[in-house]
């Protein structure tokens, strides 16, 4: 969490802190600074695991060629193959590098890393977009159950040409409800009616639920199958309420009256006594106070 004061601080702490870094590396530059032991260490062992692999590898290149040529010559050219030279100077070979002492190799301060070159872009960056916990990556990690949706409704065979007629004619349903959206006055795609939709809802709106009637649930049905749970006591009723104080402050609103407009809870009626679920539901909270 920034504000315009905290940024300006650590807009001067950066900076100080570069001066700080030049300087460390220009006095780090008069001392001999080596690897730790532990480094060269683990270093060397990698050495020698990689001079082994390799050495392998030329063992059996040469026991494949050795193999052929003494298919062509005959049984003369065999002990070539099990002679005790190649096999001591390669086992010397491969232990040599484990044998020798660990050499620690000089190391200095860089300033030539990703993590010093980025200093400078923070501040311009949380002015741009933010705060890390006030975006997330989460779309286009996701973005790979997409594709893998859609494959389960393909045949599995084949399915690259289905995959494209499936995003073809989703397309083709975008660009219906968007010419009805048209049709009926309003401005361009109302995002609210595709439940897929993904991007953020306008800064101005509290919050942003989609008005799509695809998952329709009975209220009848509804209050039969959560019977007893605490949730759903009264549940009928206090919605209807929340109802009826909705539309006084909308009414109240569109009138500019300050009395009190009425509304009865019992002339409040569900079209074919039906809600509709939808999966997203966005809020913009437009205050920091916690």
């Amino acid at each position: 969490m920034h504000s315009d004061a905290t940024l300006g601080l650590l807009d001067m702490e950066t900076t100080v802190l570069g001066d700080e870094l030049r300087l460390f590396h220009a006095v780090s530059t008069m001392f001999n600074t080596k690897e730790l032991k532990r480094e060269a260490e683990a270093r060397n062992r990698k050495q020698a695991r990689s001079s082994k692999k390799q050495g392998s590898a030329r063992e059996k290149g040469s026991i494949s060629a050795h193999k052929g040529n003494s298919t062509a010559q005959g049984k003369s050219s065999m002990p070539e193959v099990n002679g005790d030279n190649s096999d001591g100077e390669g086992s010397a070979s491969e232990e040599a590098p484990s044998a020798k002492p660990a050499r620690r190799k000089k190391k200095k301060f860089s300033l030539n890393t990703y993590k010093n070159h980025a200093f400078g872009d923070y501040v311009e960056t949380i002015r741009r977009y933010g705060t890390t916990e006030s975006f997330s990556t989460e779309l286009g990690e996701l973005e790979h159950r997409n594709p893998k949706g859609k494959y389960k409704r393909t045949s599995r065979k084949a399915f690259t040409r289905q995959l494209a007629q499936i995003e073809r004619r989703q397309a083709r349903i975008r660009r219906m409800r968007q010419s009805i959206s048209h049709r009926d006055g309003t401005s361009g795609f109302d995002a609210q009616h595709d439940e897929a939709f993904t991007g953020a809802a306008a800064i101005f709106e509290h919050h942003q639920i989609g008005l799509a009637e695809n998952d329709a649930h009975h209220l009848g049905q509804f209050l039969r199958i959560y019977l007893g749970d605490p949730a759903a006591k009264d549940f009928l009723p206090r919605l209807k309420q929340h109802i009826a104080h909705r539309l006084e402050a909308t009414l109240c609103k569109e009138n500019s009256s300050e009395s009190d407009i009425g509304i009865n809870v019992d002339n409040i009626f569900f079209n074919k006594d039906l809600m509709y679920r939808h999966n997203i539901m966005r809020i913009n909270y437009t205050t920091y106070d916690v």
